[in-house]
């Protein structure tokens, strides 16, 4: 919870949105002064305004996409707004699936622009088994993510070729070896394992 001083109340962080004229209170869609005693490290790049009219023409790109698919329409922009909200709580992740040219990239265009370049990242699935090119200095900083989350609780699988700095962030190891389980158990305690340095 935070305090909000315009409204005198208490709020979740999860109802609070900041976009580029302020901070939208989601449930009452009031839109607050930009507060830096808020720690919001993040932001969205366009401006409220409850005087929108409706996205026709994005509404006609969905009817296109699924003529007679009410639930998938609905469903794509439940996705948005929890992707928007920057909400993690309830540990949902969108797949989108179909063959080439059947609006998979528009509709991640769409959203990266309303994410703004700065808060997206785009691997694709193929990447994700490489190192698709992450500088030492981009390993870092995912390797801090990685021990922040996990000391909000999160629990996290995490599957990476360096055990060295994987035993940094990690409680508990599973060590393989040419597809074979060959260590196992707390990550303090391999550390210094012998038998770690010789796989």
């Amino acid at each position: 919870l935070c305090a909000v001083s315009e409204f005198n109340l208490r709020v979740e962080p999860g109802e609070l949105i900041v976009v580029a004229n302020g901070v939208l209170h989601v449930p009452t869609r009031r839109l607050l002064s930009h507060n830096a005693n808020l720690w919001i490290h993040h932001a969205l790049p366009f401006e409220y305004d409850p005087a929108a009219s409706r996205p026709e023409e994005w509404l006609r790109f969905l009817r296109e996409l699924w003529s007679d698919d009410d639930g998938a329409i609905d469903a794509l922009q439940e996705a948005f707004g929890y992707v928007l909200s920057g909400r993690t709580d309830l540990h949902k992740i969108m797949l989108l699936i179909g063959p080439t040219r059947s609006g998979k990239g528009t509709i991640a265009r769409v959203l990266a622009a309303l994410l703004g370049k700065g808060n997206v990242a785009g691997p694709t699935l193929a990447s994700l088994g490489t190192n698709f090119g992450l500088s030492p200095l981009l390993v870092e900083e995912l390797f801090a993510l990685i021990k922040a989350i996990n000391a909000d609780g999160i629990a996290l699988l995490l599957v990476e070729q360096n055990v060295v700095q994987s035993l940094e962030v990690a409680e508990r190891a599973y060590i393989l070896d040419n597809g074979m389980f060959v260590l196992e158990g707390k990550a303090a305690d391999l550390k210094n394992d012998p038998d770690l340095k010789r796989t």
